[in-house]
């Protein structure tokens, strides 16, 4: 579980490395804050659907 985090981690903060170096500073934010919305969307779908 531990390493799953790190990977997932890892990826993210090379793609929003990414915007930042490539773009900037809020790219880099807006983008960070739409994967919270669609996690947090995706979560609870999830949990809405459990029996």
């Amino acid at each position: 579980m531990v390493g799953w985090i790190v990977v997932g981690n890892a990826i993210g903060g090379i793609a929003f490395g990414w915007l930042y170096w490539r773009h900037s500073n809020e790219a880099a934010m807006v983008a960070h804050a739409m994967a919270h919305v669609v996690f947090v969307s995706v979560s609870l779908v999830a949990i809405g659907s459990s029996p």
